[in-house]
């Protein structure tokens, strides 16, 4: 049984390869699939370009762009100081997205006061804008992070200067850290190409049975 089965393998590799048919259809669509789903189809956002325009422009507001160009996800593209310009750099899809700095930021920052950070997204790709959305989000929750851990500094040190007592500036934080196995970058082609061998495999395995069934029928075989 086994001496028959390895005889009949044999028979499908020689017929597989005698065949310009066949040959294409086993070596060329494969690679293409492969090559398209891993390189050219990729979802990943390596480096956001981004429109910043402060109408604050303060200390706050650089320390804030400090901190988006140091997370190296973003490349500051464009600096509009209009609502013309800003408009403009978003129409014509020269930036992912607009991040846009409110007059009084560091004014309502340093009275303790709710301000906020506008960002405003491209939303021709939608994949991509909910990417820099989160990456902006990130960037911006980081930054508030340690401005409310400062403001608390002073607030105790403040209150024990007050009281008269010894200064202590260390605040107990909880952070929360994600960690991610087996694809620590998220790379969308560690996604995809597990999963497009597994359909090659399927669709060339069907498509050579159906070849090999067809020939054997033309040639007049299958009855052997």
């Amino acid at each position: 049984m086994r001496q028959r089965i390895r005889r009949i393998v044999q028979k499908e590799f020689l017929q597989a390869l005698r065949e310009p048919r066949m040959r294409f259809m086993l070596l060329l669509p494969p690679l293409i699939q492969l090559l398209i789903f891993g390189y050219a189809a990729n979802l990943d956002v390596e480096s956001a370009r981004i429109a910043w325009m402060d109408e604050d422009r303060s200390p706050a507001s650089r320390e804030l762009l400090a901190e988006f160009q140091g997370s190296g996800r973003f490349l500051v593209a464009a600096e509009p100081r209009t609502e013309t310009g800003m408009q403009n750099v978003l129409d014509r899809g020269q930036v992912d997205a607009v991040i846009r700095v409110l007059p009084g930021f560091a004014r309502d920052i340093e009275r303790g006061r709710t301000t906020g950070v506008q960002v405003l997204l491209d939303g021709t790709n939608s994949n991509t804008a909910a990417i820099v959305s989160g990456y902006a989000t990130q960037t911006i929750a980081r930054y508030a992070g340690s401005v409310m851990a400062q403001q608390q500094r002073k607030k105790l040190v403040a209150g024990a200067e007050s009281a008269g007592g010894p200064v202590h500036v260390a605040l107990p934080q909880i952070t929360a850290q994600t960690r991610v196995w087996f694809n620590p970058d998220l790379r969308s082609r560690n996604y995809f190409i597990p999963g497009v061998i597994v359909n090659i495999i399927t669709l060339v395995t069907l498509s050579l049975t159906a070849m090999a069934i067809v020939r054997e029928k033309e040639i007049g075989t299958m009855e052997q």
